[in-house]
């Protein structure tokens, strides 16, 4: 208990001092902890993350974060990351993203920020630093070397010794820089070190796939309205059925319904063909209330009808639109 109360207060008065959460932690297995200066607090899932937060993943452990931009990041065993600066949809600012990768290795699946600004998101290593342009990349850090994956998208390695793009339109989806003044060297077969389970979320993570299929669903909002107009297409015939149910008189000007009358009292027709035959004989007042009370008996099968088509009416706003609750609680935003 002390310690949700404790965690409580360090977001409080986060936010009391205008910081904001950035990302909101989606999945974690093992040892994960935040270094604010003098203090260290373990994060949980659900817990928020700020700008300037050095995340210290602990060996054997796992944390999967989402960011308010709908970027993900995946952070392994023995890693340190902290976000530097974050601009999301702020006044009179572009959206801009800046990290770091002081130890260990991580997955990142990029945003709407990479999107809309893809000069304006990169992660920072000691030995190079690495731009996205839509992507979803795997680097990782050991000792003075980097690796880079690219598994969608196009990315671009900028060190001391000049700039290497790599992924889409690329000779090749891998990158090896061997230090900060070397070069960067392209790989044509995937690093051991960028092994793909190794990035992988932990046990309820998000998939690569799962990420970008709610990045689709809330960047194409319209298509996702549309879908409910084909749920919806049932009760649109409805409504189509209900002008025919106007055709329905045409139903009651047809003498089948008054046949179907006589047939329903089928125990004894010769009553039906009686009822004619009082007509025939004399055409009085009383003869033609008959017949005004046969169609009040046609008009009642019709109001059974009706309430169907009115309760057809009701179903079409079956389901509008999730909101990606996907940030909804602490969604730890990566890069």
């Amino acid at each position: 208990m002390v310690h949700y109360l404790f965690l409580a207060l360090v977001v409080l008065s986060q936010v009391a001092f205008g910081k904001q959460p950035i990302a909101t932690v989606v999945a974690i297995v093992g040892n994960v902890v935040v270094q604010e200066k003098e203090k260290t607090y373990p994060l949980l899932e659900q817990s928020k993350v700020f700008v300037g937060d050095l995340i210290v993943v602990g060996e054997d452990a796992k944390a999967q974060f989402q960011f308010i931009d709908g970027s993900v990041v995946n952070l392994i065993s023995d890693t340190e990351f902290r976000v530097t600066e974050y601009q999301y949809r702020e006044m009179f600012q572009k959206d801009k993203a800046a990290s770091e990768l002081l130890k260990g290795g991580l997955r990142l699946i990029s945003g709407s920020i990479a999107k809309k600004n893809p000069n304006g998101y990169e992660v920072n290593t000691p030995v190079g630093t690495i731009g996205l342009r839509g992507t979803v990349i795997e680097a990782f850090l050991s000792g003075s070397q980097l690796y880079v994956g690219v598994q969608s998208g196009r990315a671009i390695v900028i060190n001391q010794a000049g700039s290497t793009f790599v992924g889409l339109g690329e000779t090749s989806n891998f990158v090896h820089v061997p230090s900060q003044n070397l070069a960067a060297e392209l790989v044509f077969q995937r690093p051991p070190v960028l092994e793909n389970s190794r990035f992988e979320p932990p046990k309820g993570g998000l998939s690569v796939a799962a990420v970008q299929a709610m990045q689709e669903t809330k960047a194409g909002a319209p298509v996702a309205a549309a879908a409910p107009a084909t749920g919806s297409a049932p009760p649109t015939p409805a409504k189509e059925g209900e002008a025919p149910t106007a055709a329905a008189p045409g139903k009651e000007e047809a003498p089948p319904a008054a046949a179907a009358a006589p047939t329903k009292e089928g125990e004894a027709p010769p009553a039906v063909a009686a009822a004619p035959a009082k007509e025939s004989e004399a055409p009085s007042p009383p003869a033609p209330a008959k017949e005004g009370a046969a169609p009040t008996v046609v008009n009642a099968p019709l109001t059974p009808e009706t309430p169907p088509t009115s309760d057809a009416l009701q179903s079409p706003h079956s389901s509008p639109a999730l909101a990606e609750p996907a940030h909804g609680g602490k969604v730890v935003a990566g890069c």
